[in-house]
């Protein structure tokens, strides 16, 4: 991404398979911050919903919106419950209660 310099070319950083990886998400994400573009959401070990997971998302997302990132965040996961719970929940713990 360096190399290409576009703002029109971004990454799309998938948390859940950084995770099983690499781990060590929020010092990756903090380096390379002003080249991604896209957020997917999605919880170890599974997949499901982002919570209860090995990943924090309160914190990952958190840290993300203090480096300013502006752009898209899309769930990718199988719900664990009800999908509009779900949305609710992960709405709640990037943005905090509605």
């Amino acid at each position: 991404m360096r190399e290409v310099a576009s703002r029109s070319s971004r990454i799309l950083y998938d948390l859940y398979h950084v995770q099983i990886m690499e781990g060590n998400l929020i010092e990756t994400i903090r380096k390379n911050i002003a080249h991604i573009g896209h957020f997917h959401v999605g919880d170890v070990p599974d997949g499901t919903s982002p919570a209860p997971g090995e990943i924090h998302y309160k914190n990952v997302l958190r840290a993300n919106s203090r480096d300013r990132f502006q752009d898209f965040v899309a769930m990718e996961y199988v719900p664990s419950k009800d999908a509009m719970l779900t949305l609710a929940e992960a709405r709640e713990l990037a943005f905090g209660a509605p």
